[in-house]
């Protein structure tokens, strides 16, 4: 006998999971015996209405055990315990305030899945509020569940005409708004191990999965937590628009928090937003231009990557990001493999190198690295560089860079740019401040084995606490084209090793003729008292008592030069300006007198 959907989720209520789990107490073990024996008689679905009811009337939690596919219209509340997959193909699942969704399947090797969406229908509805959350779990001691969503279109129904009949045209379809609020997810997503040509690969489920494409539909997820959860992961395209906000993963089973993925069909996605989360691990950002602002990410995997980007819109600025690894192993804060990516304001902490990539824009970012790295090589290990590479035409301004490091800043890419994304002109430094903390080898790097060829312009940078300069490891040439209206203090022991201003001598107009010289730092007459460390934070940012705009005011007190500072309006005339006005050198204007 085919039952419709309701009526196979009661007889799971009333008589417990199709594996035989019993889901009532004792004492209604006879309303169920009367149960059986009114299906044969028609009167099923009116009985377990009864029954639903007289659970409430008890005061006791109402109890629902469900698998397989829905077709219709329901509401959940209370307590749902998912013992398999379901699937709601049809109509919609509304979901009560306070109810709690629980997975809970023991069978060896099997993960129940909860799919929202089938071929072309099925909804769910979370009607939780800050108050009363919704809460996906898995219970201890089972299989870890997931959630799988599949955004589909609002069918308007087709309306009769006035005859009576019904046109043949297709129904309508609109975009869908989707909104998740205030949910608490925990336990759910796991990672497994699979042998693929005769080697080891991890595989990972994610917790929460939204695939949105098809329509310009819009997703919202908003101040939901994932505890012990794998990642949230986000499939979009056709003009979707993505708003992720206000999330907090603590406590993630996985290296990246939050991944999406933003050319899944035949058009991009529209506009995505990663904002105000507080995350243990990675944002991973995959050809999905974004603007990702304001998080904080604290953790051994805490970094935000960005893969197969090329539009000018992404934007990273004013995050958080504190790479907690005392190993050098590797990690790092930021991978940015979009050059035309705008990369402001942010502060990046730690890690093996601190930026393993950049972008041609990257402005006011304060980059700190690791206070020290234990090494299986050597006895003491530092963060190796504060940015390991950027593309050929970037322009690197107003970045504070905090060592100690080996090098504190590689001008050059990892590899050579796609046909039509090599920029031909120099890559200009300028208006940086490097603070070597007593403990770096240099400020610049050039040319390091391996590495293809740029040219280089250095200029109204200051330099502290720091013995070289710039430093050539190739001895070129022609990679240096200007070196000027920069200030060291104390005075750097080999400012320039092995590196020369291409045609020009030293202290000619172009090379260090203009430069400020300054016994010591004192002599700077800077604002605040150097640091001999920048101190750890940590436990304030994973409480919501950080954020890089305030640490970056903090640091840049220290670092602002007094009215009567050497730096203050000595910098490099402006070729635009008529009347020939000098900016300070540095990245941080003098205090106002």
């Amino acid at each position: 006998m085919s039952l419709p959907s309701t009526c196979r989720h009661e007889i799971i209520r009333a008589f417990g999971s199709r594996s035989g789990s019993p889901v009532a107490p004792p004492s209604r073990r006879g309303e169920h015996r009367r149960l059986a024996g009114r299906l044969a008689n028609g009167a099923l679905v009116m009985t377990a209405v009864v029954i639903a009811a007289a659970a409430r009337a008890d005061g006791q939690t109402d109890i629902r055990h469900i698998r397989g596919i829905i077709h219709q219209d329901e509401t959940w509340s209370d307590h749902i315990i998912i013992t398999d997959d379901v699937t709601i193909e049809g109509g919609t699942v509304t979901v009560s305030a306070g109810t709690t969704i629980e997975f809970a399947n023991m069978i060896p090797g099997h993960t129940p899945t909860l799919t929202v969406g089938g071929e072309s229908a099925g909804d769910m509805r979370l009607n939780a509020t800050a108050e009363k959350p919704i809460r996906f779990r898995t219970r201890p001691g089972t299989n870890a569940g997931r959630v799988v969503v599949h955004v589909r279109s609002r069918i308007l129904p087709i309306r009769p005409t006035d005859s009576g009949t019904i046109r043949p045209e297709p129904p309508t379809r609109l975009p869908n708004d989707v909104a998740w609020q205030h949910i608490r997810f925990k336990g759910l997503g796991y990672e497994k191990v699979k042998r693929r040509g005769g080697r080891e690969v991890r595989v990972v489920e994610p917790a929460v999965t939204f695939n949105v494409v098809g329509s310009p539909h819009s997703l919202g997820v908003v101040n939901c937590t994932f505890d012990h959860c794998t990642r949230l992961l986000v499939r979009a395209a056709d003009g979707a628009r993505i708003t992720l906000v206000a999330n907090r993963a603590d406590k993630p089973n996985d290296r990246v928090a939050i991944e999406i993925y933003g050319r899944e069909g035949a058009q991009p996605a529209g506009p995505i937003a990663v904002r105000r989360n507080t995350l243990a691990a990675a944002i991973s950002l995959h050809a999905a231009p974004a603007t990702v602002m304001d998080n904080v990410l604290i953790g051994l995997d805490a970094s935000i990557v960005v893969e197969r980007d090329d539009s000018a819109e992404t934007r990273i600025a004013e995050n958080y990001v504190h790479n907690t690894t005392s190993d050098d192993d590797g990690r790092y804060c930021m991978k940015c493999e979009n050059p035309d990516a705008l990369i402001e304001n942010n502060v990046f902490r730690g890690g093996t190198t601190c930026v393993r990539s950049g972008s041609r824009r990257m402005i006011g970012n304060i980059l700190i690295a690791a206070p020290r790295l234990s090494s299986k090589i050597v006895k003491q290990a530092r963060t190796h560089q504060l940015v390991y590479a950027l593309p050929t035409g970037a322009v690197f301004e107003h970045n504070l860079l905090l060592g100690p490091a080996y090098s504190l800043l590689i001008p050059h890419p990892l590899t050579a740019m796609p046909q039509g994304k090599a920029h031909a002109g120099p890559t200009i430094i300028r208006n940086n401040l490097f603070d070597g903390f007593a403990n770096s080898n240099r400020a610049v790097h050039l040319n390091p084995i391996g590495r293809l060829p740029v040219t280089v312009v250095v200029h109204d940078n200051v330099f502290l606490r720091i013995p070289t300069l710039v430093h050539d490891e190739a001895g070129a040439s022609k990679t240096l084209l200007y070196a000027d209206y920069n200030a060291a203090a104390p005075p750097a022991a080999r400012a320039f090793d092995r590196a020369r201003v291409n045609g020009v001598q030293q202290g000619e107009p172009g090379w260090s003729a203009a430069d400020v010289q300054c016994g010591d730092v004192a002599s700077l007459r800077l604002s605040g008292k150097l640091l001999p460390r920048v101190p750890d934070d940590t436990a304030d940012g994973l409480v919501g008592k950080i954020s890089a705009s305030r640490l970056r005011q903090e640091l840049l007190s220290i670092y602002r030069p007094a009215p009567e500072s050497p730096l203050a309006r000595t910098g490099r005339p402006d070729p635009a300006d008529p009347d020939g006005a000098r900016p300070s050198i540095g990245p941080i204007e003098p205090m106002d007198r």
